[in-house]
């Protein structure tokens, strides 16, 4: 769904004898030319409609990336088999969001700064980073690792860009991204 007011693109024509109008937001249309620009030209497989089926049957790491950060900016959150597709052409369990370990559990979230503040309204803790808490990340199996391992894991499953993190060795939530 696109928002009122927000820009999209308009393509119309012709299908199968009858007229269409489709319209694609910026996102999804950036994503759309660009499996355009790799696909066989004589490939006719993708249609107005069709691009997240299309993305996803196949096995471009990158392009499903892209297509799970749209998800996300549209909608807030990631769908289960979008995740799935994904696990299944990493090297590893990708990287699923940010976490922070506290009390021996290990509270999600997009960003590490959201997650302090909702543990504040909860009244969890009384700081965002409270004592003790460790920053990290989960996979997509639920497995809490460090910001260190983060960044290795990102990295393998092209989630990040390798020039982003020659100096820092470790991975931040704001770095974490899906349109690598």
């Amino acid at each position: 769904m696109i928002p009122i007011g927000e820009k999209y693109f308009s393509h119309g024509g012709i299908w199968d004898g009858r007229g269409s109008t489709y319209k694609i937001c910026m996102d999804c249309e950036s994503l759309r030319k660009e499996v355009i620009s790799i696909q066989d030209p004589y490939d006719d497989n993708l249609y107005f409609g069709g691009l997240y089926e299309f993305v996803l049957d196949g096995e471009d790491v990158r392009i499903i990336t892209k297509l799970i950060a749209n998800q996300h900016r549209r909608a807030g959150q990631i769908i289960a088999w979008h995740l799935e597709t994904l696990v299944t052409l990493c090297p590893e369990p990708p990287i699923k969001c940010a976490a922070l370990l506290f009390d021996s559990h290990p509270y999600q979230g997009w960003g590490h700064s959201e997650i302090g503040n909702r543990l504040i309204a909860e009244n969890i803790c009384q700081a965002p980073f409270p004592g003790g808490a460790a920053q990290g990340f989960v996979t997509s199996e639920d497995k809490f690792v460090g910001c260190e391992e983060a960044l290795r894991i990102a990295l393998a499953c092209g989630q990040v860009l390798p020039k982003e993190h020659i100096n820092a060795g470790k991975l931040f939530s704001e770095d974490l991204r899906y349109d690598t």
